[in-house]
């Protein structure tokens, strides 16, 4: 099962895009997939970016797109378009440097949301992380539950899940001197 896909129209509107930048597919569905499954269900352009996620059927189960993580981010992150939202990885935001630089500079524009699952290393008051809670829709996490048995994980049925809208400050604190 893959996601259908919408062609841009002659007057320029595409659908909304989603790029998630991850290192363990497992972990993204678990802390993730129900957001993920509810952006693609409403039409949204879902694409993962980790290893080995081109063959996830955990992803292809949530309606999500998986690329190979030999891709290079900061092209992929510079052909956003307004609108577009960006979900990373803890571990990535973390540890990779030249990502938070490329995120810094989005989130100057202020026209891409950022957003990190789990809980990042900085998540502390005033540290420019803003929490929020997607509610998961019953068919998401039913989605979500078939997602985390073909990752081998137990299926749980959460009504919401965790997120952290990145912000500036955040960035900015971890960017390389």
């Amino acid at each position: 099962m893959s996601a259908r896909t919408f062609p841009a129209r002659s007057d320029g509107w595409c659908r909304h895009r989603l790029l998630v930048l991850g290192t363990d597919v497992g972990d993204l569905v678990e802390a993730a997939g129900g957001f993920l499954c509810d952006r693609a269900r409403a039409g949204w352009d879902v694409t993962v970016v980790a290893t080995g996620c081109e063959t996830s059927r955990s992803l292809a189960i949530l309606g999500t797109t998986g690329t190979a993580a030999a891709v290079d981010i900061a092209t992929a992150l510079r052909a956003l378009t307004p609108g577009a939202v960006v979900a990373v990885a803890p571990d990535l935001l973390a540890h990779d440097a030249r990502l938070r630089h490329e995120l810094a500079r989005i989130a100057r524009g202020g026209v891409v949301e950022i957003l990190a699952w789990g809980r990042p290393a900085q998540a502390g008051p005033g540290q420019g992380l803003e929490p929020i809670t997607h509610p998961v829709s019953a068919a998401a996490r039913a989605f979500k539950g078939h997602a985390l048995t073909a990752a081998g994980r137990a299926p749980r049925g959460e009504d919401a899940e965790a997120l952290y809208r990145v912000r500036s400050p955040a960035l900015r604190l971890l960017c390389p001197v």
